[in-house]
């Protein structure tokens, strides 16, 4: 039985356990509630990279029920305020635990990696109108004008950002996956 804790945020008193049962996903929650879902309810899931200004190496793992029921587990534990904890050595076995688990009882479900088309189209294209604004600004302000080459230095600050973008926009792609062939950006490393 392979199980997985975390604190979400400063309103929990406690850790969730994340626990794989053979039959079922099961959360406890710090108050001792237990709810269970059968793996054999299992319709989709997803692993995406889902980081925040905070939680920088965030990964997540959506489940959803027939049911209704959706579940989105992330490896960043809540440890006190602007303190947040990688738990990823605990999350991927989980993760692949959990996999193993639907992959065997509920062998319809829909698997994909990265964000919703949806979300993944209208962030990309929100990010391209903010480095083109943002260019604009840059290379328009006067600030420094004066100086031999402020525009470049200006561009290079810019550009200094990209590497960022760039390992978003290839982790985050929507796409579908095979349960048993995870692409390797689709989990944090352990």
């Amino acid at each position: 039985m392979t199980t997985y804790r975390k604190r979400e945020n400063f309103f929990e008193k406690g850790e969730r356990e994340w626990r794989v049962d053979p039959h079922a996903l099961v959360l406890r929650t710090p108050e001792g509630i237990e709810m269970a879902y059968a793996w054999c309810d299992v319709t989709t899931l997803r692993l995406r990279y889902a980081p925040t200004r905070a939680k920088t190496g965030r990964y997540v793992f959506d489940v959803a029920f027939k049911n209704g029921v959706d579940w989105s587990i992330d490896n960043i534990h809540f440890a006190g305020l602007a303190d947040f904890e990688d738990r990823s050595a605990a999350y991927t076995p989980f993760v692949h635990a959990a996999l193993a688990r639907i992959k065997a009882e509920a062998p319809t479900a829909k698997a994909y990696a990265g964000a919703t088309p949806l979300s993944y189209y209208g962030q990309s294209a929100f990010v391209l109108v903010a480095f083109a604004a943002l260019a604009a600004v840059l290379i328009t302000l006067p600030v420094l004008d004066g100086i031999p080459g402020v525009a470049i230095v200006k561009l290079l600050i810019v550009a200094a950002t990209l590497p960022f973008l760039i390992k978003w926009l290839r982790t985050s792609y929507p796409r579908p996956i095979m349960i048993d062939a995870i692409p390797e950006n689709a989990l944090p490393k352990e």
